[in-house]
């Protein structure tokens, strides 16, 4: 399984995101940035599927 470790940088676009996205859904806030925890988790478990550059 790959190790993905998050930059301060992603940490703080991330919680922007959120900020932005809650301003008018804060239920669709949260479901947004748990699909993007989601789909790392995914991408760590089936990286070797795809090309490494």
């Amino acid at each position: 399984m790959a190790r993905v470790s998050w930059t301060d940088e992603a940490q703080k676009w991330l919680r922007e995101i959120y900020e932005y996205v809650s301003r008018d859904n804060k239920e669709a806030a949260v479901k947004l940035v748990n699909s993007i925890h989601q789909k790392v988790r995914f991408w760590k478990i089936s990286r070797s599927w795809g090309t490494v550059y």
